[in-house]
C-alpha cells in the first residue's frame, strides 16, 4: 500500500517548485496581452502568477503570464518583497526531457531544474521521468 505522503505530492522526489504568488496589475496585463496580441483574453485572467522556478532563497522571481509567439512568452519578474515591475517578451527554454515531446515550459537560460524536473503540486499530472 503507498505511503500518504506518496499519494499527496506524487513527484515528492523532486525539489520543490518556488510557488511565490504575485498580482500582476493591469497595465502590466494588459501589456502582456498587447505582446501577444491577443486582445480575447481578459486582463483578470492572466494576473495572479506564481514563481514556477526552481525553490531558490535568492534571485529574482519569475512567472510565465501569456504565450506571445510560437517561441517566445511574457513572462513576469520581480524582487523578494516587491510585486511585478515589468512584462519581458523571453524566448522559450528549447530542451527537452528525455522521451518527451514537448519542450521545459520556463525561458530559456532560466536557473534551477526544468519544468519536468521539479515538484510542482499545482500541476499534479505531470508523468514522471
Amino acid at each position: 500500500m503507498a505511503s500518504t505522503t506518496a499519494t499527496q505530492h506524487p513527484h515528492a522526489d523532486r525539489p520543490p517548485i518556488c510557488g511565490e504568488p504575485a498580482t500582476l496589475s493591469n497595465p502590466l496585463a494588459l501589456t502582456a496581452t498587447r505582446y501577444a496580441n491577443r486582445q480575447d483574453i481578459d486582463p483578470i485572467e492572466i494576473q495572479d502568477v506564481r514563481c514556477t522556478l526552481q525553490a531558490h532563497r535568492t534571485g529574482d522571481h519569475y512567472a510565465f503570464v501569456v504565450g506571445t509567439t510560437a517561441t517566445t512568452s511574457a513572462w513576469t519578474r520581480w524582487s523578494r518583497g516587491a510585486g511585478p515591475q515589468s512584462v519581458l517578451v523571453l524566448p522559450n527554454c528549447p530542451i527537452t526531457g528525455p522521451g518527451q515531446d514537448e519542450t521545459c515550459s520556463e525561458y530559456e537560460f532560466h536557473h534551477g531544474a526544468h519544468t519536468w524536473q521539479v515538484d510542482d503540486p499545482w500541476n499534479p499530472e505531470e508523468p514522471a521521468q
